[in-house]
């Protein structure tokens, strides 16, 4: 094994040690990497204000040169990221399969008591996905389902009871309902098993909580005049 001894520790170390330099006979540097790094770190702790008054001066300076670079630079990484992806494909599915047949368990703890702590979101992406396996537009955000909660102060839309509150499609996903927020409301289990996939027109005023005050109260949300809806977008 080639050594070498460092000219500032004076220690006797591997010449990978020493960074290269091919003016030197040996093609490398006199000080090993660790005092290499260490005078380096010194220099910076001595210069580090005035490092930062440069910094501050030349990103002012040059604030919109420097705009244009970053967008340019994301562009580039974002293409790359994707080229990368694309070849690599097949290969990191597999390294996923094996990592998820390795850790099964650990995984399916962590989604628990994840989808615990956060019901509402967990609630959103499970309905995101039926919603794009059957076609439908899936644009509901949770800003929007806590406004739908608000509206209806956190109580379900139907019999008016402060329940645990489940995402009910006025229009069922079975016929086309979208999950958008002209479609989204809030009711209890036990109203939204009621309803189903029957119709709200003719189910509701059959109901045995069916209230004159809470379906004009629905209809009004959801922008519903003379029986049709008046489509907003946001």
């Amino acid at each position: 094994m080639e050594t070498k001894i460092c000219a500032k520790c004076g220690v006797e170390q591997d010449i990978n040690m020493f960074g290269n330099n091919k003016k030197r006979e040996d093609g490398h540097r006199t000080e090993c990497k660790k005092c290499k790094a260490l005078v380096k770190h010194d220099w910076y702790e001595a210069n580090k204000e005035a490092l930062l008054r440069y910094s501050k001066n030349y990103n002012k300076i040059n604030k919109e040169a420097i705009k244009i670079s970053n967008t340019k630079n994301k562009k580039n990484r974002a293409e790359s990221f994707r080229k990368y992806e694309q070849s690599h494909k097949e290969i990191r599915a597999e390294k996923h399969k094996i990592y998820n047949n390795s850790y099964k368990e650990n995984i399916a703890k962590s989604h628990d008591i994840w989808c615990k702590n956060n019901k509402d979101k967990c609630v959103s992406y499970t309905q995101n996905r039926r919603a794009q396996r059957k076609l439908v537009p899936s644009t509901l955000t949770n800003e929007q389902w806590e406004s739908a909660k608000h509206h209806f102060k956190d109580t379900c839309a139907y019999c008016g009871k402060e329940l645990p509150l489940a995402q009910e499609h006025f229009i069922p996903l079975s016929i086309g309902g979208e999950y958008t927020h002209n479609n989204i409301i809030c009711a209890c289990k036990k109203c939204n098993s009621s309803k189903n996939n029957k119709d709200f027109f003719e189910w509701y005023p059959k109901y045995r909580y069916y209230s004159k005050k809470r379906e004009k109260a629905i209809l009004e949300y959801l922008d519903y005049k003379d029986g049709k809806q008046q489509l907003k977008i946001i």
